[in-house]
């Protein structure tokens, strides 16, 4: 599994369906963690790189502090690379420039956070335990969804993902934690719970 890592404030608007802007096409597609450096953007290098009026719209939909560096912030699966287009300005939180990319995602959903040390850009990272937690697009609604997919039963409360690989004697526990998903798992979990 690959990860991608971005600086503050960037990282955490991947989580507000920020499309990714970058200087240059990329080929990768597929599950992506998602991942904010130790070190994030300045106010001045914000602004240089969205320009006022987007650093503005970030300011006051993020504000600028407590943001989580150095941690694995998200999920998503990234199906397009294209060239950014005017009306991709809003989406992307930067101005339009023709010399930007738009790595498009979808199916992006917050993680718990975890500690992940990493520098900009990619990183092959094998296959990290993640615990999903509730991110913008998941379902708002409360009802529970329990499914059966090969050898796991797959449950959701609320937003939150609960796997097991068998039923056990315990069954659902009302108030138990998230267990840890293993990445392979996504895609046959995404597949039965329609989120």
């Amino acid at each position: 599994m690959k990860a991608l890592w971005l600086k503050q404030p960037y990282a955490t608007l991947m989580l507000h369906g920020k499309i990714e802007t970058r200087t240059r096409n990329t080929n990768v597609r597929g599950d992506i963690l998602l991942c904010s450096t130790k070190t994030p953007y300045s106010l001045s290098q914000q602004q240089e790189i969205s320009g006022i009026h987007q650093s503005e719209r970030i300011h006051s939909m993020l504000g600028l502090e407590n943001l989580p560096n150095s941690v694995a912030i998200g999920i998503g699966t990234l199906v397009d690379s294209r060239k950014m287009q005017p009306e991709d300005a809003d989406n992307c939180f930067v101005e339009y420039s023709d010399h930007r990319w738009c790595w498009v995602f979808e199916n992006i959903h917050a993680v718990k956070p975890f500690f992940l040390k990493g520098k900009q850009g990619w990183k092959e990272m094998g296959e990290p335990d993640i615990e999903f937690t509730r991110s913008p697009q998941w379902r708002e609604e409360s009802s529970e969804i329990l499914s059966t997919l090969n050898n796991y039963d797959i449950k959701t409360t609320a937003g939150q993902v609960f796997i097991n690989c068998s039923y056990g004697s315990k069954g659902w526990e009302q108030n138990s934690k998230p267990v840890k998903i293993k990445p392979h798992h996504i895609s046959k979990i995404r597949k039965t719970i329609h989120y």
